[in-house]
């Protein structure tokens, strides 16, 4: 039951991109220091793409758009609370201000 949902399907899959690319990250770091018979300073060729790899951790980003109305909601609440930044900046400065002239 669980592969029926498509998201737990998606889910599974970043799970084990993410397991893959760090396992290729960790082996291939080891691997490498290993002397290979090469000549010194030949660079050795990755045979996975760990780029590649690397997009299933950005694809956890995805699974956000299931709370898609309460990410809109935060999101426009933090776009209208920019609204009262520069009161907020003047009184600040203000408070500076003051502060400078009574230290003076």
């Amino acid at each position: 039951n669980f592969f029926k949902d498509a998201w737990n399907t998606f889910d599974f899959i970043t799970v084990i991109g993410s397991i893959v690319d760090a396992l290729v990250i960790e082996f291939g770091e080891r691997f490498s220091s290993m002397p290979s018979g090469g000549q010194l300073g030949e660079k050795k060729e990755n045979f996975i793409n760990v780029g590649f790899l690397r997009l299933f951790r950005a694809a956890r980003l995805i699974k956000l758009l299931r709370q898609g109305y309460t990410i809109r909601i935060l999101l426009w609440t933090f776009v209208q609370s920019f609204k009262a930044l520069p009161y907020v900046c003047l009184l600040i400065a203000m408070l500076f201000f003051i502060y400078a002239i009574i230290g003076m």
